[in-house]
């Protein structure tokens, strides 16, 4: 069972929000491992925000999942050039 906690909804109207499992936040364990991109337009929330944040800069350093074989182009950026 996992909760979420919903934040906002974006420009799709998709729900935007926070996953927990067993206490613990799965959006910031994803960017730690370096598998999600931080998207502070939507992420509002102190101080878990800051946490996945940094988890994201940590990963990018450490050439962790995404950032292993160079840099990737953010899902946002590649909607806008199509």
């Amino acid at each position: 069972m996992v909760k979420v906690v919903e934040m906002d909804t974006d420009r799709y109207s998709r729900l935007v929000g926070l996953i927990e499992h067993n206490g613990q936040s799965v959006n910031l364990g994803l960017a730690a491992q370096g598998h999600a991109w931080y998207y502070g337009q939507y992420c509002k929330a102190e101080p878990i925000c800051g946490q996945i944040k940094s988890a994201e800069a940590e990963a990018r350093a450490g050439k962790r999942g995404l950032w292993a074989n160079g840099n990737p182009v953010p899902p946002w950026q590649w909607r806008n050039k199509k």
